[in-house]
């Protein structure tokens, strides 16, 4: 889908990876401002697709995080992809279900976040301001989520320095810190 460059300044310019980390960034946001849990996660599953497929593309020999971990079975990859994938089309599609209904923890959207935050960790792309925030506050208040691995590269590449402070904030106040120090 390639034209010649537009003349109108109010045209944007994007890559898909640009898309993908505009509505990133707004999932995020809306996460940590406690905004609509649906909208987050719709925003963080079509991010995490489109950052996946495109990394993928450009990394083919990155091993696989979320979707198609070698971590689970095959029949039971299969199930937890079903089932994750399910929530995001729920939210999107109305053709074969109109009278369903769902059941959603909007934790999952947690991850997807963090999961394609971590894909777009490449030398070449390093964390934006609200990338590193949510990572920075996960590190410190859902550290469950990190291998030691992870959180030895968390505390190793993002700045964050006095943690009892830090975990006694709320989303909403970490971010707004975040935002004014960073």
């Amino acid at each position: 889908m390639s034209a010649a460059e537009p003349s109108n300044p109010e045209i944007l310019k994007l890559t898909k990876l640009d898309a993908a980390r505009r509505q990133l960034q707004t999932a995020i946001i809306l996460w940590f401002t406690n905004g609509d849990s649906v909208s987050i996660h719709t925003l963080a599953a079509a991010a995490y697709e489109v950052i996946y497929t495109a990394t993928k593309k450009r990394a083919p020999d990155r091993p696989a995080l979320l979707f198609n971990s070698q971590l689970l079975t095959g029949v039971r990859r299969q199930a937890f992809n079903t089932t994750m994938k399910s929530f995001a089309s729920f939210f999107k599609h109305a053709d074969l279900d109109t009278d369903t209904i769902l059941y959603f923890n909007p934790t999952i959207s947690e991850k997807l976040i963090f999961y394609s935050i971590a894909w777009i960790m490449t030398p070449d792309n390093i964390p934006n301001l609200f990338e590193s925030a949510f990572m920075t506050y996960l590190q410190f208040h859902k550290p469950h989520y990190l291998s030691d691995e992870g959180q030895k590269f968390i505390a190793n590449n993002f700045a964050v320095t006095i943690v009892g402070q830090v975990k006694s904030l709320s989303k909403k106040d970490y971010f707004e810190l975040y935002q004014a120090h960073f």
